[in-house]
């Protein structure tokens, strides 16, 4: 583990899949923002961490590689993502492989994330569902969709993250999604450059923004992320908070699988 100290907080970033929470738990991380010794990640997956969408699935990493330099008098982290596996829908106790069902899921859950009223009668569903059978998918190694390098250079307000996905398999890759999430218990506050201002329930799980500028806070307002909208690239917000099964909140830069290199800048403010 690396850690990266600030005034007010700091950053961990971790070699193996830590913090184990929720959906999330095999899912290797980006930057875990600390405050008051407290990691507010939930099952957030950090700050420039990467989804990677294909024709058949969704891949993600259980494997890494983590390495820093100075650069400068400027600590840069490094850290390579295997983009090894998916998840599978697990039916009492055993993962299992069935394209029906695995559709099925990603309908209900769209259904989730796209229609409020509806989570009225999925969250008891759900809740049933995962108590029947105690975990309801599973991250299993899949073929290897080859790495994705992304490096972090934290200063007084920025964190700069690189991309680069030189050493991705492109084939069939529809989009390459960078994720900056944190958690949901903590992250409760939406506001952005046009004026918006939400909290708790009534963030969106999925939405593209539209704004120039975007950002995420505690109810307090003493800490926050902010991302700015870049040319050639989709970005999204979004927060869900489900008891035992989901707790993020954060953005998502998509960027076509034909970018080999991504840069971008979140800006941490702490008061």
């Amino acid at each position: 583990m690396i850690e990266i100290q600030r005034k007010g907080f700091s950053i961990h970033i971790y070699e193996d899949s830590r913090p184990h929470y929720y959906k999330s738990i095999g899912i290797q991380k980006g930057l875990i923002l600390v405050y008051n010794n407290q990691e507010v990640s939930d099952e957030g997956i950090g700050f420039g961490a990467p989804v990677v969408k294909y024709a058949d699935k969704t891949y993600f990493a259980r494997e890494a590689s983590l390495s820093s330099q100075k650069i400068n008098e400027d600590l840069v982290i490094t850290k390579k993502f295997h983009i090894d596996s998916v998840f599978r829908v697990r039916l009492f106790g055993k993962s299992i492989k069935l394209p029906l069902l695995d559709r099925f899921t990603k309908f209900v859950s769209k259904i989730h994330r796209n229609h409020k009223k509806s989570r009225i009668l999925l969250d008891p569903i759900f809740a049933i569902v995962r108590k029947i059978m105690v975990r309801p998918s599973d991250l299993v190694y899949s073929s290897s969709k080859g790495n994705i390098l992304i490096s972090y250079r934290m200063d007084k307000e920025f964190i700069n993250i690189h991309v680069d996905t030189s050493e991705l398999d492109k084939v069939g890759c529809e989009e390459i999604c960078i994720m900056n999430e944190q958690g949901a218990d903590f992250f409760r506050k939406y506001s952005d450059s046009d004026g918006s201002l939400l909290t708790d329930d009534k963030i969106p799980s999925w939405k593209m923004v539209s704004a120039e500028k975007a950002r995420f806070a505690d109810i307090d307002d003493k800490i926050s992320f902010e991302l700015v909208r870049l040319p050639e690239t989709k970005l999204y917000l979004g927060r869900e908070k489900f008891k035992g099964h989901l707790a993020w909140t954060g953005f998502a830069y998509c960027i076509s699988s034909e970018v080999n290199e991504f840069e971008y800048n979140i800006r941490l403010e702490y008061k």
